[in-house]
C-alpha cells in the first residue's frame, strides 16, 4: 500500500499565473491540453483526485458501489463549500 503525491493543482495558482509558465516555457501546446483535458469543472478547475486499484479478480462493481456509497450528497457538498467559505473568511480576518 502506497500514496504519493504528484503535485499541486494547476488551479491553485490561477490560470493567468498558469499561462505565463507556460509561456516562459515556450509550451503553450501543454497549456492548452491542461485547459481542454483536466480544467473539466469551471468551479474546481484541475482538482481531483485519482486512485488506482491493481491486483487479480477485484470485484470492480463492488469496489465502485463501495465508492460511490462515500460520495457527498448535493446537500452535504453545499454544506461543505459554506464551511470552506467560512474558514477562509475567518483567515482573512485574523491576518
Amino acid at each position: 500500500f502506497g500514496l504519493k503525491q504528484a503535485g499541486s493543482w494547476w488551479a491553485s495558482m490561477g490560470k493567468e499565473n498558469m499561462k505565463r509558465v507556460f509561456e516562459e516555457s515556450n509550451n503553450m501546446a501543454e497549456y492548452d491540453r491542461i485547459i481542454r483535458e483536466d480544467f473539466v469543472s469551471g468551479e474546481w478547475g484541475d482538482r481531483r483526485q485519482e486512485i488506482v486499484f491493481i491486483g487479480a479478480k477485484l470485484d470492480e462493481d463492488r469496489i465502485r458501489a463501495a465508492l460511490d456509497d462515500c460520495l457527498c450528497t448535493d446537500e452535504q457538498m453545499k454544506d461543505y463549500k459554506q464551511l470552506i467559505l467560512d474558514a477562509i473568511a475567518e483567515y482573512m480576518e485574523s491576518s
